[in-house]
């Protein structure tokens, strides 16, 4: 009976548009996509804490983006391809207010971006695909459907998001959300959950929103945002009648900033917005977003009804206030002893630590004591405490074979050194960086 009432309506079948599988933008997609492990200075129990998250290569140059929340703070961040290899990686920009992060990795290989694409023309039901590390499971893959448009998940923030049902874990954050065509258009950012795992209800920052904080640090070195000074509210049906408006569309100013850009430009409460820039202004969050979108010291010409009548009014758009200027860097300082082999420190292992780590007289080894931070021994995780006892498969007995053996890595021309290791009593294979700086630079230096 059902089927028979609806035999004049016409639904299309589920996954029209789909392709046969997934399989071949995942492995067009997957090389440029990257796992990132965040160090962060000792918390109140003593120890470092680490966080997992995910990036993609934005830039053949060497650019790669994730979410600032992963990386915030960080002292050391490390970004492993995956083919397995493992680089540090430096700040090279980030904006708190839409969550996003720009890293730089060193341009020692050939780097694949991915394509960013239009967010705007992502709809409701449109399929999606995701790349992550869950937990640290790099390379994974998840797919699903755009549940929503403009969602707002923080009553102050200017960023609308795009939800989607696709499965998002701790660990996936910053990785790309992608069309059909490969092109990514959102960064997976938060998730909402009962328990902390996928719930089927995920949050990601538009890729044009992406773009915009790009162009905005390569100009200025930081994100900074549009201000006027003028709080914008929604004009209801009930309050367009009361002002007299035959339709509701615009933004009704409320509070106003005293010596602000809209009250030296002559805004008054209860005037509506209805364009700036050459945009029709439909609400509130459009003119917000307007706003934050123009360039500080230039003029936006709006158009405002007041009691009636519209009029044009040029509005000096400031900055934002608490937006920072260029990043800053902190200098590193440089090690007291200049004796770091490509940041690491080594002790000779004496008799107490021998006898302390159960090792015989004549067992080779050398004791790492320090491990400088974005140094080729950090990028190659060597570990405070671990045990160095081969290099390029030959027996250390001292600190200066050592040297001497990577010199002799190096002059063969080879990129990497082979390390062996032995932590906890498990012997590990580390490769180790050649740089081209000298073995013994001096590097900024910290437990580890």
């Amino acid at each position: 009976m059902l089927a028979a009432g609806l035999s004049g309506f016409s639904v299309p079948a589920v996954g029209q548009g789909l392709p046969e599988n997934l399989a071949g933008l995942v492995s067009r997609a997957a090389p440029s996509v990257v796992s990132i492990s965040a160090l962060r200075a000792a918390a109140t129990d003593g120890h470092d804490g680490r966080s997992l998250g995910t990036g993609f290569v934005v830039d053949a140059s060497g650019l790669v983006v994730t979410n600032n929340h992963v990386v915030a703070g960080a002292s050391e961040i490390h970004v492993t391809f995956p083919d397995g290899t493992r680089r540090v990686a430096r700040l090279a920009g980030a904006d708190g207010a839409s969550d996003l992060a720009l890293l730089r990795v060193p341009r020692d290989r050939l780097l694949q971006p991915l394509a960013l694409g239009d967010s705007d023309g992502a709809r409701p039901g449109d399929w999606v695909v995701a790349i992550g590390s869950p937990y640290g499971f790099g390379g994974s893959v998840s797919a699903g459907i755009i549940s929503a448009r403009n969602r707002q998940i923080e009553t102050e923030s200017l960023e609308d998001f795009i939800q989607s049902d696709v499965a998002i874990n701790r660990g996936s954050s910053g990785g790309p959300l992608m069309n059909l065509k490969g092109e990514v258009i959102g960064v997976n950012s938060a998730l909402v959950s009962p328990n902390g795992g996928s719930a089927g209800i995920s949050f990601a920052v538009p890729a044009n929103t992406l773009k915009f904080v790009m162009a905005r640090i390569s100009k200025h070195g930081a994100v900074q945002r549009g201000w006027v000074g003028a709080s914008a509210l929604d004009l209801t049906p009930d309050l367009a009648s009361a002002f007299g408006i035959p339709k509701r569309s615009g933004a009704l100013i409320g509070s106003i900033v005293s010596s602000g850009p809209a009250a030296k430009a002559g805004l008054l409460p209860g005037d509506i917005i209805t364009e700036a820039g050459g945009a029709v202004i439909g609400d509130a969050r459009a003119f917000q977003r307007c706003v934050a979108g123009a360039e500080p010291g230039r003029q936006l010409k709006v158009t405002v009804t007041r009691k009636g009548q519209a009029q044009a009014v040029l509005l000096v758009v400031g900055v934002r206030p608490g937006d920072r200027g260029p990043l800053k860097v902190p200098a590193a300082s440089v090690a007291a002893e200049r004796g770091l082999l490509l940041g690491m420190g080594l002790d000779e292992l004496t008799p107490a630590l021998r006898a302390r780590l159960g090792l015989g007289s004549a067992s080779p080894g050398l004791r790492v004591r320090v491990v400088a931070a974005s140094s080729p021994a950090a990028e190659a995780d060597v570990r405070v405490g671990d045990l160095v006892v081969e290099v390029g498969q030959k027996a250390v007995v001292a600190r200066h074979s050592v040297k001497d053996l990577l010199r002799i890595e190096r002059a063969q021309g080879k990129p990497f050194a082979l390390l062996t290791v032995s932590r906890d009593g498990v012997t590990l294979f580390k490769a180790l960086r050649l740089s081209e700086r000298p073995l013994d630079t001096a590097y900024s230096t910290r437990d580890r």
